[in-house]
């Protein structure tokens, strides 16, 4: 049985939605000719996942899939996901995050619903 990673939404302090992943089965594709729901989540990826070519990695996986966003680092040593696209396609993306390249150790990773109509998504998938 294919299993994918399943949200669990909380409202955050800034009113966006903050989720947590486990793993369950995977639900019910929509039917075909469905129309795709556009859908961005800011996602925060905790463990060994810098100088270890994840975000560029983030980025080639992104464009093969139609993702927009970006991956960058953070101070605290953490990589920054933003990803912009089909609802379906953003998620396959955001499972691959939790295994990144062959040198990383994902040990977490901290998903933000976002709202599109606050922000216009990127054009393109870029790293900084």
């Amino acid at each position: 049985m294919a299993r994918a990673w399943v949200a669990i939404d909380a409202v955050s302090s800034t009113g966006n939605h903050a989720l947590s992943m486990s793993r369950s089965p995977r639900s019910t594709p929509p039917p075909p000719g469905a129309p795709a729901r556009a859908v961005a989540r800011r996602c925060l990826v905790s463990g060994r996942v810098q100088g270890v070519y994840y975000r560029a990695s983030a980025r080639e996986r992104a464009r093969a899939a139609g993702v927009t966003g970006h991956a960058r680092n953070l101070a605290d040593g953490r990589v920054e996901v933003l990803a912009c696209g089909d609802e379906a396609a953003v998620q396959a993306f955001i499972e691959w995050l939790w295994i990144g390249p062959a040198a990383a150790k994902v040990s977490d990773v901290l998903i933000e619903e976002l709202a599109l109509e606050t922000f216009e998504p990127p054009a393109d998938f870029r790293t900084g």
